[in-house]
């Protein structure tokens, strides 16, 4: 596995949206190597957490939240991984706890991949609400501004209330036949940036009516990733950036394959994995 960092630079597009301008002002990134690092025998085992049941880690100030295929939610203590709670958020009939948890304002956010979606007191794991939706979730929940937002594998996307669990609205994100939503999909506080595996396609859609602004045929594609202003996914060759309002084309990176991940925005630099 390998990994590429982008700078964003003022240089020339090699790509261009279905509903932007050829000619429009463009960028190329710029690659920074990054040296393999050094293994050494001077890390030690401070602790070790057992399961037999493929548990997905989140790590906080001083937890580590553990979700896993049987339902159930643990809080370790991040010292010395001692269990302070357990919690059984679905039994096996609903199937596995959906990606890692999300911890926001003293309240850890979970899903299941039958749809359950929970909010649990960080401290105790007293469950605060839990609603059901008919979304088919593969990934934790997004948690942006006053809204919870968890997005099935099947394109059924719920938003809900964050204090009570209220649902507030469902929609429909994929009409294309023989597809999917994959990957965690980048959010701003007007859209949602979504990757539709099958069709290739990366869409872009309107939180407050669900107007489409805007649709990329890429090919094989990744999950997506804003700055607030762009957003950035994998393509068939390399990695694309474009403007989150309307879809053009600011640069492309080829590199002749196409990424495994893509990590989060920061200082202007694109984290890209290849495997």
């Amino acid at each position: 596995v390998s990994q590429t960092t982008i700078e964003q630079s003022d240089e020339t597009s090699t790509g261009t949206p279905e509903n932007s301008p050829t000619d429009s002002p463009s960028e190329t990134p710029t690659q920074t190597d990054i040296p393999e690092p050094e293994l050494t025998d001077r890390v030690d085992l401070k602790w070790l957490f057992e399961s037999d049941q493929s548990p997905i880690p989140t790590v906080t100030r001083d937890s580590v939240l553990v979700g896993d295929d049987s339902g159930k939610l643990r809080s370790l203590d991040r010292t010395d991984g001692t269990v302070r709670w357990t919690k059984e958020i679905a039994s096996r009939s609903q199937m596995e706890i959906a990606g890692g948890p999300v911890v926001r304002d003293g309240s850890v956010f979970t899903g299941t991949a039958s749809g359950m979606v929970a909010a649990l007191d960080y401290s105790s794991g007293v469950v605060r609400w839990s609603t059901e939706t008919s979304a088919r979730l593969f990934d934790p929940p997004i948690v942006h501004g006053e809204t919870v937002y968890v997005v099935g594998i099947d394109g059924e996307i719920a938003a809900l209330d964050p204090a009570k669990g209220t649902l507030r609205w469902t929609e429909q994100a994929t009409a294309f036949a023989q597809s999917f939503v994959s990957g965690d999909p980048a959010i701003t506080d007007e859209r949602i940036f979504l990757t539709i595996e099958g069709a290739g396609m990366v869409t872009a859609r309107r939180l407050d009516n669900w107007d489409m602004s805007w649709r990329q045929k890429v090919g094989s594609t990744t999950s997506t990733v804003t700055d607030g202003s762009r957003v950035f996914f994998g393509t068939e060759n390399g990695v694309r950036a474009v403007e989150a309002a309307t879809g053009e084309t600011v640069w492309d990176y080829d590199i002749t394959a196409s990424p495994t991940q893509l990590s989060t925005v920061e200082g202007g630099v694109v984290c890209a994995g290849f495997g």
